[in-house]
């Protein structure tokens, strides 16, 4: 039963491991739509249009790949800590 449990939960890890980078693969080709929400609308698209020059979409693939990275690196140094299962 407990290996069960263990066969489960780390298909529940890689299930999410696999969304999470197709999630931020189809980020990557997001095209944001004009919405019409009321009176603030023109208000954000002034703000965003003024933000454009900063680039900051840039900015935020960068740190995307850097949080990845991260991540990775991470998973791969706990999997090797890990000494041949038990005490």
């Amino acid at each position: 039963m407990t290996l069960l449990q263990l066969l489960l939960g780390i298909g529940k890890l890689f299930y999410s491991l696999v969304k999470g980078i197709f999630l931020t693969m189809a980020g990557f080709s997001f095209t944001p739509t004009d919405r019409n929400d009321g009176q603030w609308t023109s208000i954000f698209n002034n703000v965003a249009e003024g933000l454009q020059y900063f680039q900051l979409d840039v900015l935020a693939y960068v740190l995307i790949f850097i949080i990845w990275f991260t991540a990775g690196f991470a998973a791969i140094r706990i999997l090797s800590s890990i000494k041949g299962g038990g005490d």
